[in-house]
This record gives C-alpha cells, structure tokens and sequence, in this order.
C-alpha cells in the first residue's frame, strides 16, 4: 500500500506510536512485537481479527472514535467485531496530572531537528512535531483540545506591529484533526493580543463569563483557553492559544508548566528576525471575522499578481518573500477598514 493511500487509522496508529513510550505500550497491551505495530501503520500489513478490539482498546480515547470509524471503512465485514465507542471504558493507567511531563527523548528530538535539520524544513517540522506530541498529551479525558499558533505581524512604515496573524492549529473533536490554517487577523481586543502586548501567560477557566480585565471572545466550541507568548531574550514572536471545550481545562499549576514548554519548543521553529521587542507591540483593534473574509479572500491573486510584477522587473521576489507583502497588503486594507467603519470588535478568540 503506497503512503498517499494509507487509511486514516494508519496514518493515526504512526503518528501515535512515534510519540515516546506509546509504541511500547500499544504493544504490550495486545501482545505484539513493536516492529509489527509499525508494519501496520505503513500499510505493509494489516492486523488478524482477534487483534481489532485489543488495538482500539489501547489507542488514546480523543482519537478512539476517528480511529474506530475509518478501521471499519476498511474493514467492513468485521466492523460488526468491532465495540462500539459507547461500550469502551477508557482506564487510565495513573493519574492524569502525573502524566504531566514531555519526555527528555522528544525533547532532544526537537534540538535535534533544530541543529541539524536544513533551515527551509526546520521550521515545519518542529512546528509539525510539537503540535501533534501536545495534542497526544492533552488530549485526555473527554472534551475537546485545539492548539493553534499566533504570528506578530512585521512591523509598519512607523515601525510598530499593529496585529497578529493566525496560523497552523491542530485538534481533536469538534474541531479539525488535521494541521492546517484558518486565517484571521487579531488585535489588541482578544486574548491572544493582550498576551502578546504583555508578554505574560494568561488562562481563562470559563469564556462563557463576562470579560473582566482580559479581553476574549470565544470561538464556537470553546470553553476555556490559555495562552502563552513564544519568546526569545525577552523579545516575542506571537503565542500560542491552547482551546478547550471543558471549563477550567487549564487551571492546574503543573498544566501550565507543560503549556509553557510546548510553546518553547514551538518558539525554536523561528528564526531571530521573528522576535520583536515589547515596545514595538502596539495593537489595534480588527474588524469583525465575518468583515475579514472579503479581504482574506484576495490573498492569492495578491501573491500571483507580486509574482508576475515581479517576473517583468529587475527585483525578483521568492514566493515566501510575495507571501509576506501580500499578508501586509491584507493586514493593511483590514486597518483601512477599521478606521473607516469603527466597527465594535467581534473576533471569535
């Protein structure tokens, strides 16, 4: 079976068992040889049936129904073999809290990918890597996580970072389990921006209160939210906004240890040039997400026509450096639009 055709619950079982001591366990738990859990995540193989229920059983109960759901698109005729998601009791083998720890191995995994990765893959990888290992991690219990990572924008002509920009998240039920972008552009009226303008953590244990002294506006499924800022010598690069459906999901001390050293590992994808000094960070307010989409929706023929421009004259853009001036284009018709329209912020962060 060729990788681009694996099933889901393939693709999922190997980004399971590359986290530390998950492989291990899945194998011992249904009395397999390590090398044989590999085999079936590449496709070279496929599990008999007596081993369908002990190998659901021991996948991690966030991504137990996914895993279930697609085993059963390739397996039909023994789907009927298979528990159903509501008869599986998930029993965690110690206390959710002492599990609150990344493991030294991924950890020298990252600095290894950061010293001697080349710079155009170092980036994605780290940021690949880190996002699913904490999603693995967090994702115990029965609520919903999302991770998603908030870039400063580069500053303006006056030199000040007026807003942030959203980019890769990853997260489980009810939100998308896959590593992707859904853009928007946040200001100092959300969460995200007010810890990046203070250059401190922040949580909030239940969004559906009123806002007190930090500002948020939560988006549709979340409940709770913490935030941390990716920094470097004391500069910062954006942050990174951990979502959950359940309230209070980020109210453990030794949770917020585990957050902030994420969003350390998730700082080392970035380069220095990324790292802006506190006293540049001067946010504004952006307009409402449903008034972005108007603006987000020219990003590609911005970025197609700065390539053709820039073909026909003696100053050759790469495609990174035309993705760069076609984000400032939007952030700088989303800053128009604000000014025109005094819009009251709406911004689902």
């Amino acid at each position: 079976m060729n990788m681009r055709q694996r099933t889901y619950w393939r693709e999922l079982l190997d980004m399971i068992i590359h986290t530390y001591g998950e492989r291990k366990r899945i194998a011992r738990a249904i009395s397999v040889a390590e090398v044989t859990l590999s085999r079936w995540a590449s496709g070279e193989s496929s599990p008999r049936q007596r081993y369908f229920r002990p190998l659901l059983q021991a996948i991690p109960g966030a991504h137990r129904h996914a895993f279930e759901a697609s085993m059963k698109e390739e397996f039909p005729s023994l789907a009927v073999d298979l528990p159903g998601q509501d008869m599986l009791v998930y029993q965690e083998s110690m206390h959710e809290h002492e599990k609150l720890e990344i493991p030294f191995a991924f950890v020298n995994r990252i600095l290894g990918i950061h010293a001697t990765s080349f710079t155009h893959q170092v980036s994605w990888m780290i940021i690949q890597q880190t996002l699913q290992h904490a999603r693995l991690q967090l994702s115990s219990g029965l609520g919903g996580l999302r991770i998603t990572i908030f870039y400063c924008m580069p500053p303006r002509d006056d030199g000040m970072i007026r807003s942030l920009r959203e980019g890769p998240g990853l997260g489980t039920f009810p939100w998308s389990e896959s590593l992707g972008e859904e853009v928007q552009f946040l200001g100092a009226d959300t969460l995200v921006g007010h810890t990046v303008a203070t250059a401190r953590s922040h949580q909030v244990s239940d969004l559906r209160a009123a806002p007190t002294l930090v500002p948020y506006r939560p988006a549709e499924y979340e409940r709770s939210a913490a935030t941390y800022p990716m920094m470097r010598h004391g500069r910062l690069a954006g942050c990174v906004l951990f979502s959950s459906t359940e309230v209070g999901r980020f109210e453990c001390d030794r949770l917020a240890v585990l957050l902030q050293a994420y969003t350390n590992l998730i700082a080392l994808a970035f380069t220095e040039s990324d790292f802006y000094d506190v006293s540049v960070i001067q946010l504004q307010v952006m307009p409402a997400f449903e008034a972005q989409q108007q603006y987000l929706s020219r990003f590609r023929a911005l970025v197609i026509t700065l390539m053709k421009e820039s073909a026909h004259t003696a100053q050759d853009l790469t495609y990174q450096q035309a993705v760069t001036i076609a984000w400032q284009q939007v952030e700088t018709l989303l800053l128009q639009h604000h000014d025109k329209h005094n819009d009251l912020p709406q911004t689902e962060r």
